[in-house]
C-alpha cells in the first residue's frame, strides 16, 4: 500500500511544470527538488519542488549553480527547508501522531492544487482580469462549444437528444464574443454589479454551512489555473476544493467515486427564474455541467462538487440580496440563516467522457480558429445573443460604407439566396409585423451583410431596398405593391 502510494506521489509532482515559468523565465520543463528527493518529509512537498527550463536544471544538476537551486527562492522557503531537511519523515510522523496515508494524502492535495496554478495571481485581481482576458474559462466552455464544435458533430460526441437540449438552451455569452475577447482584447459585458456581489459572498456563506456536511470538508479558494498541455486557452477559477471523508461515494448518477480531492464549485439561484425554467425539477443548466466538467479535467479530478444557494421565492428580492451580501462580508452567517433561511443543495458529478470531448474538441477548433483569424458566425439562436454578438462586430468589422449593391442569387445572407431571403425578410417586415424577434434577426442579417459588403444600400429589381444610416439605423424600403 505504501509503495503504490509513494508511486502515485512521484508520477504526480512533475505535473508541477505546466504553466509554469522558470525563474529566467523561460518556460519550465523539469522540477527539481531544493533538497534531494532522497529526504522523504521534502520529497513531495510542493515548496521543496522549483519548476525550471532545461538550461537552469542542467546548470543546477552539473555545476551546482545558485547554491543548488536554493537561491532562486525567497528567504522564508530557505528557512522552511533548512529546518527540514535533517529530519526523518517517521520521527516526523511520529511527533505528529499522523499515519503514512495521511501525510500522502495531505501531500496529494497540495499537488494537485498547485498544479497550473498561476502563482501570485488571486481571482479579483487585475493580474487576474489581464490573464482571463487571453483564455477561456469554466463559465465560458458552453458557449465556446456551441459556436466551434458542428451540430452534427456535436450529435455525433454527446448524442442527438442530449445535444439538441443543450443547444436549445441560452447563454449567458457566446463563443463569438469569446474568440474576439480573446483575438481582439474586446472586452466581455459584465455581470451586474449586485448579482456579481452577492454571488461572490453567497461562496463564504455556503463554505459556513457546510462545516458539518457528513461527506465533503469545503475550502474556498482564490486560484487561476491554467493548462496549456491541454490548450494554450484551458484555464479555471475554482471557487474551492473538497477532502472527501469516505473513501467511495456515488454522484448524481449512482456511479461510485473515489476522488478524494474533488473541486468545488458554488453558485447562486434566482427562486422566480428557476421556477420559470423548471430549474427545480430539470436539474443544472448545461453551461453549469461543462463549466463542472472543464474545471475537473484542468485541475486533474475525477469528480466535482457543486453547491447552490436558493433563498425562500419572498425573500428572494435585490434588496434582500444586498443585505445578505453585507452581512455575509461582517460573518454574520447565523443571522443570514435565521433571517432568510437560504437553502444549500449539494451535488457531485463524476467526469462524464462524452462532455469532456466536447470540451476537447471545442478547444482544438478554437486554437485553429485563431490561427486562421476566422470568427465563428454570429449568433442566430435567440435574439439576446445575437444582439451581443452584433454589438462586438460592429465595434471589430469598422463600417465604411462606399456605395448600393444589388442583390443576385450568386451573394447569400443566412445560408440562404440572398435576393430571394431579402424579399423574404421585407415582406414578413411589412405583412405580419407579429414576430418582433424574428423581424430583429432579420434586421441584424440585413446590417451584417451590408457591412460585409461594404455597403450603404442593397437592393432588388422587385423594389425592395434597405439603408444603412452613419449612426447604424436601418430603414427598409418594401417591395413594390403589383396590385
Amino acid at each position: 500500500m505504501r509503495e503504490e502510494m509513494e508511486k502515485e506521489l512521484d508520477s504526480l509532482y512533475p505535473r508541477l511544470r505546466i504553466g509554469q515559468k522558470c525563474p529566467c523565465g523561460k518556460p519550465a520543463e523539469h522540477v527539481h527538488h531544493l533538497i534531494g528527493r532522497n529526504n522523504q518529509l521534502l520529497r513531495w512537498d510542493v515548496k521543496n519542488l522549483l519548476p525550471l527550463c532545461a538550461e537552469c536544471h542542467a546548470a543546477i544538476h552539473d555545476k551546482g549553480m545558485w547554491n543548488h537551486g536554493l537561491d532562486l527562492v525567497d528567504a522564508e522557503t530557505r528557512a522552511y527547508l533548512e529546518a527540514r531537511k535533517n529530519v526523518l519523515l517517521k520521527d516526523y510522523l511520529r511527533e505528529k501522531g499522523q499515519s503514512f496515508e495521511d501525510f500522502a494524502a495531505e501531500k496529494r492535495k497540495e499537488i494537485l492544487e498547485n498544479v497550473g496554478r498561476m502563482r501570485n495571481i488571486v481571482q479579483n485581481s487585475d493580474e487576474w482580469l489581464s490573464e482571463k482576458q487571453g483564455t477561456i474559462g469554466g463559465s465560458e466552455i458552453a458557449a465556446v462549444i456551441k459556436s466551434f464544435v458542428p451540430k452534427e458533430r456535436l450529435m455525433e460526441i454527446m448524442g442527438e437528444r442530449a445535444a439538441t437540449s443543450f443547444l436549445n438552451e441560452p447563454l449567458y455569452t457566446t463563443g463569438y464574443l469569446v474568440f474576439h475577447k480573446i483575438k481582439n482584447g474586446y472586452r466581455q459585458p459584465s455581470i451586474p454589479d449586485e448579482l456579481n456581489v452577492y454571488g461572490h459572498a453567497a461562496e463564504s456563506y455556503v463554505e459556513w454551512a457546510l462545516r458539518d456536511n457528513a461527506d465533503f470538508d469545503v475550502r474556498r479558494c482564490q486560484d487561476f489555473i491554467k493548462r496549456p498541455d491541454i490548450s494554450p486557452f484551458a484555464s479555471c477559477s475554482p471557487d474551492g476544493y473538497c477532502v472527501a471523508k469516505k473513501e467511495q461515494y456515488n454522484d448524481v448518477n449512482g456511479r461510485p467515486i473515489s476522488e478524494r480531492n474533488p473541486i468545488w464549485e458554488c453558485k447562486t439561484i434566482q427562486h422566480f427564474k428557476a421556477i420559470k425554467e423548471d430549474a427545480l425539477k430539470r436539474g443544472l443548466q448545461w453551461s453549469y455541467l461543462f463549466q463542472l466538467q472543464n474545471n475537473a479535467m484542468i485541475c486533474g479530478r475525477d469528480c466535482a462538487v457543486i453547491s447552490s444557494m436558493l433563498l425562500p421565492l419572498e425573500q428572494d428580492t435585490t434588496f434582500n440580496r444586498g443585505v445578505i451580501a453585507s452581512l455575509i462580508e461582517q460573518k454574520r452567517f447565523e443571522e443570514v440563516q435565521e433571517r432568510f433561511a437560504p437553502e444549500v443543495y449539494t451535488s457531485v458529478y463524476g467526469l462524464i467522457p462524452e462532455m469532456q470531448a466536447a470540451i476537447k474538441e471545442a478547444l482544438r477548433n478554437f486554437e485553429q480558429a485563431i490561427a486562421e483569424n476566422k470568427p465563428p458566425e454570429i449568433n442566430k439562436d435567440t435574439l439576446s445573443l445575437m444582439k451581443k454578438d452584433f454589438a462586438c462586430y460592429q465595434e471589430v468589422e469598422k463600417f465604411n460604407a462606399s456605395g448600393a449593391v444589388m442583390l443576385s442569387s450568386q451573394d447569400q445572407i443566412d445560408g440562404q439566396d440572398a435576393h430571394d431571403w431579402f424579399n423574404d425578410a421585407l415582406f414578413f417586415a411589412e405583412s405580419i409585423r407579429l414576430d418582433d424577434d424574428r423581424n430583429e434577426k432579420n434586421k441584424l442579417l440585413i446590417k451584417k451583410f451590408m457591412m460585409d459588403n461594404n455597403a450603404s444600400e442593397i437592393y432588388t429589381l422587385d423594389g425592395g431596398k434597405a439603408k444603412l444610416s452613419a449612426n447604424g439605423r436601418l430603414s427598409l424600403q418594401p417591395l413594390k405593391n403589383e396590385g
